[in-house]
């Protein structure tokens, strides 16, 4: 009987892997999206901090006047030193992309590792990487300037381009790094470069997901999570094929007690990029909430197997994960 009962469990789990997509599109959304329509709220042509703006006022998010007028300011204040040119030497660009990033710095108090939304940012003077990108891009449109954004794993970085040379310019050190540089920190291989983007330039839908992604964390982190999901698929609608909406939406269903479905975007997620230890973890913690004994062992030791010797307390950690597989395997 008992042998009986563990086959069932482990075959329900393999089964709810498969039937997650059916589930997903059968969900009510309704209750989530505002009654305004997108398209005649946000006009996206115009420069992406003014578009990302009023996205965040379209989800229902406090945003005000002075957070525009912030942007107006850092536009006002560059236009006049930045002479409009055809074309510009290698050492112009520099010397541009420096006065840019002296000028967002000016707009700060604290650099931060951590994705917000864009006016919350505007507002308490505590940008990251995302952040300083959109006021570069800013800038660059209004003064029509070759400087795109470029995406790492949990990184932007700014590229100028052009047909005679390309500078990558890091935003939080404010100076140039080359792709070597950026190839070498984030694990970059051919195959993660060609489907998830990286490293080429952002186009204005791939910014738009960026901003949709910032808000669905930003929701999820106050526990509003129906408005998290709703922008979480908001943001995989104007990039289908980025891991990190996907990955935010297991964290989301994960929170909600849903672990069929967070399973399900847990596997997407990785399928796209594989190496993110936070989902791996909540893999196995789903197979476990699950009851699938079997699964969950072997999820916790490929996360055990993954964990990287330089994070805080690596052997307590691995200790713990050796504990929780011991328990499993009674």
């Amino acid at each position: 009987m008992g042998k009986f009962f563990i086959t069932i469990m482990v075959c329900c789990c393999i089964v709810c892997l498969f039937s997650c997509d059916q589930l997903i599109r059968q969900q009510n959304d309704k209750d989530l999206v505002p009654t305004k329509i997108f398209a005649n709220e946000v006009d996206t042509t115009r420069a992406i901090a003014y578009v990302i703006l009023d996205i965040e006022a379209f989800a229902n998010m406090p945003v005000s006047e002075l957070e525009y007028a912030k942007v107006r300011q850092l536009i006002t204040q560059i236009k006049p030193k930045i002479a409009p040119k055809k074309k510009y030497t290698k050492i112009e660009a520099i010397a541009i992309l420096d006065l840019i990033d002296r000028s967002v710095a000016q707009m700060r108090i604290k650099q931060l590792s951590y994705g917000s939304t864009l006016y919350n940012s505007l507002r308490f003077q505590l940008f990251d990487c995302d952040i300083n990108s959109f006021l570069f891009l800013t800038v660059a449109h209004e003064l029509n300037l070759p400087i795109y954004a470029v995406m790492m794993p949990n990184h932007v970085a700014i590229l100028w381009q052009n047909n005679n040379y390309e500078i990558l310019w890091e935003t939080t050190e404010g100076r140039p790094r080359t792709k070597q540089y950026y190839t070498k920190k984030y694990k970059l291989n051919k195959e993660l470069i060609a489907t998830q983007k990286m490293l080429k330039p952002l186009n204005k839908k791939d910014l738009i997901a960026v901003a949709w992604f910032n808000i669905a964390k930003a929701y999820t982190d106050a526990e509003q999570l129906k408005q998290a999901e709703w922008a979480s698929k908001e943001a995989i609608k104007w990039q289908p094929n980025w891991y990190q909406p996907y990955t935010n939406l297991a964290r989301t269903m994960a929170k909600q007690k849903n672990d069929e479905v967070a399973l399900y975007y847990c596997h997407y997620s990785l399928g796209l990029y594989p190496n993110q230890l936070f989902l791996l973890e909540l893999k196995a913690k789903c197979f476990d909430q699950l009851g699938c004994n079997t699964e969950a062992i072997a999820a916790y030791k490929t996360y055990r197997n993954s964990l990287p010797k330089t994070i805080h307390d690596y052997e307590g950690v691995k200790a713990k994960i050796k504990e929780k597989i011991r328990a499993l395997d009674k």
